[in-house]
């Protein structure tokens, strides 16, 4: 009975930090973002949407609202597979270095077809054995092995996202990386704790299971929040293909490794971008608007967009302000400006406000 009760008190805080990080990630949410940071937050919000419902499915069925049918056991794994698959589809977006924001379809298609051929088996096998007792027997070192596996597998699969990830920071970025840039190692750290609590609930009795059960949702609920807190402190850094040879075209698509021969109807290429951005140095305007730069290059407000976008990974005010926070130390390293004060050298590279200074310098990677 106490065990019961440990466990409607573990899921409920299961449910609580699921249903908190879901609603940070939501209010966070914003349209002036990239595609890239949109597609982090909505696959953070599938997550946590679905650990909820997980949540009330096991605590409904704890309190004996919904029966604790055996039959449900197919479908309990398909669900934790998918939990696994959306986990790593998160890490993916994050960390892969040719912006991709989708994982190739048959992470998800996989589990589906399992889920087929397991309940073709579990059917066949409950005629076979009616019993409750013997199916949980049956099932219950089944439902462990699937999850162990897929556990193994996409952390596997992760790790060496995040491995390849840290190496492309160190080696890449012109900047010092910020101190909490190495977070996703937690999450490799975590499932690994996982794994560890169910190779105990796999191979030991009911009961001693049970507390490592409940160990590992406890574990869970602590990796949602250093999970959200990470991503609203934006301790990340999205990297994109190192090449100055990506084009604009007229017709608004991105062209990487383009031939000097098509060089004449190139709208934008990186290095002219940047060039003008140096030279002329619009971001020191207060006022400035994405439509004066696309006038500056004869091109639409859309177009110019979607190559800030996709060859930078951030949106037109995240760059604009990364030259303006440039700008910032360029001018404090100045003798002339030694007496200036912060807010005022931030008026002069362009920003508003100090305090749209310091926001740039905590929201911009």
């Amino acid at each position: 009975m106490l065990l019961s009760s440990n466990k409607i008190i573990v899921y409920l805080i299961f449910m609580i930090s699921g249903m908190v990080c879901y609603s940070l990630i939501f209010n966070s949410y914003r349209k002036k973002e990239s595609r890239r940071e949109k597609a982090v937050k909505i696959i953070l919000m599938v997550y946590f949407g679905m650990n909820i419902l997980l949540g009330i499915f096991l605590t409904l069925r704890d309190i004996k609202i919904i029966p604790s049918d055996i039959k449900s056991y197919p479908l309990i794994i398909l669900y934790i597979q998918l939990l696994e698959v959306v986990a790593f589809h998160f890490i993916y977006i994050v960390t892969n270095k040719d912006q991709k924001l989708f994982i190739p379809v048959i992470h998800y298609i996989f589990p589906v077809l399992m889920f087929i051929i397991i309940w073709f088996f579990f059917t066949l096998l409950h005629y076979k054995t009616p019993s409750s007792g013997e199916m949980n027997r049956y099932m219950r070192p089944y439902t462990a092995f699937s999850f162990i596996f897929y556990l193994l597998f996409y952390t596997s699969l992760s790790f060496k996202y995040i491995n390849q990830y840290h190496k492309s920071i160190k080696n890449n970025v012109t900047e010092r990386p910020k101190k909490g840039m190495y977070w996703l190692s937690g999450i490799i750290a975590s499932k690994i704790f996982s794994f560890l609590m169910i190779l105990i609930v796999a191979f030991t009795s009911p009961k001693t299971g049970d507390i490592f059960y409940l160990l590992n949702f406890t574990s869970s609920s602590l990796l949602f929040c250093f999970i959200v807190y990470h991503i609203l402190e934006r301790n990340y850094q999205f990297l994109v293909p190192a090449s100055n040879n990506a084009i604009l075209a007229p017709t608004g698509h991105i062209i990487h490794g383009y031939k000097q021969d098509i060089e004449q109807v190139t709208i934008i290429n990186k290095k002219t971008f940047e060039d003008y951005f140096r030279d002329h140095k619009p971001y020191l305007n207060t006022d400035l608007k994405i439509t004066d730069i696309a006038s500056a290059f004869s091109t639409n407000r859309s177009y110019l967009s979607k190559f800030i976008n996709e060859i930078y990974g951030m949106s037109f005010s995240q760059y604009i302000n990364n030259w303006r926070v440039h700008e910032v130390k360029q001018l404090s390293s100045l003798d002339e400006n030694s007496s200036e004060s912060i807010e005022e050298i931030s008026r002069m590279a362009g920003f508003g406000s100090v305090r749209s200074y310091w926001r740039a310098v905590k929201n911009n990677p």
